[in-house]
C-alpha cells in the first residue's frame, strides 16, 4: 500500500507565494497598463475642467433731497434694469460676452452676478456696469436739477409778473384816487373863498338892515309903515344870520375835509 506524505506547513505557503508572485509578474503589464488609463484620463478630465468663479455685487440707488426735506430715488430699479438689459444687448465692445444676472430689492437695491472662469474677468465686467450706472445717475442729477431750477426760475419770473401786475393795478388805482382828491380840493378851493365872500355879503347887509332898523325905531310912522310889510326887518335881519350860521357850519366841513384830502 502505497503511502503519501504530506508536505510541511511552511513549505506549501512559499510554494503558493511563489505562484502569487509569479501570477503578478505575468500580469505586470495589465496592471501598468491599468494605472496608465486611469492616470491618464484623470490628467485629462482635470485639464478639461475650467475653473468657475462667480462674482456679485449689491448697489443701492442714490437719492435726491427735496426743498422740504424728502428724499426721492434718482429713479427706480425698474428703469434702471431696464437700460441695463437694454446696453448688455446692444453689446459695446464686445464688453458683455458672458451671462449676468439682475435683479431687484426692495425697489432701491439692484442685484448683480456673473459667472466665468475668471475672477478678474467679472470684477471688470461688474466694474463696467457700476461705472455706467455712476455716470447714468450724474445725468439724470443734472437733469432734475436743471429742471428744478427751471421750475424755480418761471415761478419767480411769474411772482415778478403778478407783482408788476398788482403794482401796476394799484397805481392805477391811485391816480384815480388822486384824481378825485386833487378834483374835490380844487372845488373846495373855489367854493371856500366863495363862501367867505357870501358871508362877508350878508354881514353887510345885516348891519345895513340893523342900522335901519335902528332909524325905524326912532321914527314911530316910518317904524309902523315899515311893520305892516311882511316879512319885517327883524325877520330879515333873523333870516340872514341863520343863512350865515349855515354858511360858516358849511365852510367848517369843507375845511375839514380840505384837511382830511391833504
Amino acid at each position: 500500500m502505497a503511502t503519501y506524505l504530506k508536505p510541511p506547513l511552511h513549505a506549501q505557503d512559499e510554494i503558493n507565494l511563489r505562484e502569487i508572485f509569479k501570477i503578478l509578474i505575468e500580469s505586470k503589464k495589465l496592471i501598468i497598463s491599468t494605472i496608465l488609463i486611469f492616470t491618464i484620463t484623470s490628467i485629462i478630465l482635470f485639464l478639461s475642467l475650467k475653473p468657475s468663479f462667480k462674482t456679485t455685487a449689491k448697489l443701492e440707488i442714490g437719492y435726491l433731497v427735496g426743498d422740504n426735506g424728502d428724499r426721492e430715488l434718482i429713479e427706480s430699479s425698474s428703469d434702471l434694469i431696464s437700460d441695463l438689459k437694454i446696453l448688455i444687448l446692444r453689446n459695446p465692445d464686445n464688453k458683455f460676452s458672458q451671462n449676468i444676472s439682475i435683479n431687484s430689492f426692495e425697489d432701491k437695491v439692484i442685484s448683480l452676478e456673473t459667472t466665468s472662469n475668471s475672477g478678474e474677468k467679472n470684477e471688470n465686467l461688474l466694474n463696467e456696469i457700476i461705472n455706467h450706472i455712476n455716470e447714468r445717475h450724474s445725468n439724470l442729477v443734472v437733469l432734475i436739477t436743471d429742471q428744478r431750477k427751471n421750475q424755480i426760475s418761471n415761478e419767480i419770473d411769474l411772482l415778478k409778473y403778478e407783482i408788476a401786475f398788482v403794482k401796476g393795478k394799484k397805481l392805477e388805482e391811485n391816480q384815480s384816487k388822486i384824481l378825485i382828491i386833487n378834483n374835490n380840493l380844487a372845488r373846495l378851493a373855489y367854493e371856500l373863498p366863495a363862501i367867505d365872500l357870501e358871508i362877508s355879503q350878508l354881514k353887510k347887509v345885516v348891519i345895513a338892515d340893523t342900522n335901519n332898523l335902528s332909524i325905524l325905531k326912532n321914527n314911530t310912522n316910518m317904524l309902523a309903515k315899515r311893520a305892516a310889510n311882511s316879512p319885517t326887518l327883524e325877520q330879515i335881519i333873523f333870516s340872514y344870520e341863520s343863512k350865515i350860521n349855515d354858511l360858516n357850519t358849511k365852510k367848517y366841513t369843507y375845511i375839514l375835509e380840505e384837511n382830511n384830502l391833504n
